[in-house]
């Protein structure tokens, strides 16, 4: 099957007092129907991926999760991560930001992501997935 690929990824740079508040986004993007895998490797920073449309097999130090429509996963700093397109779902769309700051591991916390589960299923629903995209 010839699929297009599509990715497309905007950078934030923050001024000095964005900084100073703890918390800042770092860049925001998407990318559509992709089948290579993603990975093995880690950031430095924290990026939240919502899987849009299609299933994906998200891996992290050593585990995996298969995630599908309204579900999201959390790439933390120093963690080993892959993530590949799973089966014969539609066509994968993921969208992501990606943050940097002091505060971020607490906001994580306050919505049930952590390094040992990085990932939370049925996180947002269609109109918030359409509210993201704008």
């Amino acid at each position: 099957m010839n699929r297009h690929q599509y990715r497309e990824e905007y950078y934030n740079y923050p001024a000095p007092f964005e900084k100073k508040m703890g918390l800042w986004m770092l860049k925001a993007g998407y990318q559509c129907d992709f089948s290579q895998q993603v990975g093995p490797r880690s950031v430095e920073f924290y990026s939240i991926h919502f899987v849009a449309c299609g299933k994906v097999r998200f891996g992290w130090d050593g585990n995996s999760a298969i995630l599908s429509e309204g579900d999201l996963f959390c790439l933390f700093p120093g963690s080993v991560y892959t993530y590949v397109e799973e089966g014969d779902s539609p066509p994968v769309k993921l969208m992501w930001m990606a943050f940097k700051g002091d505060q971020m591991p607490d906001v994580l916390a306050r919505v049930s992501l952590a390094p040992y589960r990085p990932y939370r299923c049925g996180a947002f629903s269609r109109s918030s997935l359409d509210i993201v995209q704008e």
